[in-house]
């Protein structure tokens, strides 16, 4: 078969290698071009644009989240110069809105469109052992059943594209929702005087035998965060796609994405407040702003989406807790202004963020009182626009 590749990151190049190795000719673009011409010596084409590479009976692409493919132009442009009767296989986890709409544009164009996402990690893709969720019409995944049996251990149909990204993004949460479990569990043995490694040995082995309690438990025993398996934005993205999906607006659900980012730099990010001095980046999800003030995937999928939600944010025993730990902490600073301590545009958002919290909880004086300190009492307008 020929096959195009669009998306050559960390998943994306092993499975082209596979396909290589099936003996399928595949041509692959990406942006950056190290994975290009790694694949070229190992027998690809390498295409100077998207368009060259849907010129064949298929295409699969992995790009990192829905904006990136509409910058492609996978949502409407690059279809119009597709090859007749091509078969587009996304094995990128998207919205389920815009898998619906992506199905909609190429039934337009004649095209078959399958979401396959995937579970599994790079090794699991090197070794063609991932788990493809593929949603589409019968006709387009018997076509592509033989080529996902070179890339994948198990291929799950589904009957419609939306319902295949809709169990991917419910699969990550219940991983991310593990991984936060886990972490916290494993603080609160620790301070309790009770080896985590006992326990986790003892867990492993009985109740939880699963890979994600037993691998990456494993890396949070041993605070191993680096390589991270799943980069911070991508999960992000993942959590914020959930709430969207299920349409959440508030409640402790819709908040486990914090705990889940928070679990890894807390302890660096308050040490960076006390010292007056923010090095790294966590402003999205420790001084979280309202939906609307900013437009990156980021603080797009860390965006309070209401007051009750700011509320709830507050009331929940450790994310409300750590806001005001922070918080006493920028307090506690002399001598600089919050230019200084956060940099641009963090300064920003931590304007924003004491505003939010300020209108959610106007009893409690502490966000007013940085207000005051920081910013001469003067709340910030876009937020307090976007509240209105």
């Amino acid at each position: 078969m020929k096959i195009g590749f669009i998306g050559l990151g960390r998943m994306g190049h092993h499975v082209a290698a596979n396909l290589l190795k099936a003996g399928h000719s595949v041509t692959v673009w990406n942006r950056s071009q190290e994975p290009v011409q790694a694949l070229v010596a190992k027998g690809a084409g390498a295409a100077r644009t998207p368009q060259e590479a849907v010129q064949g009976d298929a295409v699969f692409s992995m790009l990192s989240n829905d904006t990136v493919m509409r910058d492609v132009g996978l949502a409407g442009p690059l279809l119009d110069k597709c090859a007749k009767g091509l078969i587009h296989v996304n094995l990128a986890t998207i919205s389920v809105a815009f898998a619906k709409e992506l199905a909609a544009a190429h039934r337009a164009r004649g095209l078959s469109y399958i979401s396959a996402p995937v579970f599994g990690r790079p090794e699991m893709a090197e070794s063609a052992q991932l788990v493809l969720v593929a949603g589409g019409d019968t006709a387009a995944l018997t076509a592509m059943q033989p080529v996902f049996d070179k890339i994948g251990a198990r291929t799950v149909p589904l009957d419609a594209p939306e319902k295949a990204n809709l169990f991917k993004i419910a699969g990550n949460f219940m991983i991310a929702s593990e991984l936060e479990s886990t972490g916290e569990a494993f603080a609160l043995l620790r301070k309790g005087g009770v080896d985590p490694a006992l326990f986790h040995d003892v867990l492993s082995g009985r109740l939880f035998t699963g890979a994600v309690f037993k691998n990456y438990g494993a890396m949070i025993l041993n605070r191993q965060y680096e390589p991270a398996g799943f980069a911070l934005t991508l999960a992000g993205q993942g959590l914020g796609r959930h709430r969207r999906s299920t349409g959440q607006k508030g409640g402790c659900l819709s908040l486990e994405r914090y705990i889940m980012a928070q679990a890894p730099i807390y302890a660096q990010a308050l040490a960076e407040l006390k010292r007056g001095d923010k090095q790294s980046h966590w402003m999205w999800f420790i001084f979280p702003q309202i939906a609307g003030f900013g437009h990156s995937p980021m603080s797009q999928a860390y965006a309070i989406q209401s007051l009750d939600e700011a509320r709830d944010y507050l009331s929940h025993p450790v994310l409300g807790a750590r806001l005001r730990e922070c918080c006493r902490a920028v307090m506690a600073v002399n001598g600089k202004t919050a230019h200084e301590i956060f940099h641009t545009p963090d300064d920003l958002k931590f304007r924003s963020s004491l505003t939010l919290f300020a209108q959610a909880a106007p009893e409690e004086a502490l966000f007013q009182d940085l207000l005051k300190k920081y910013f001469d009492g003067k709340a910030d307008a876009v937020t307090l626009k976007l509240l209105a």
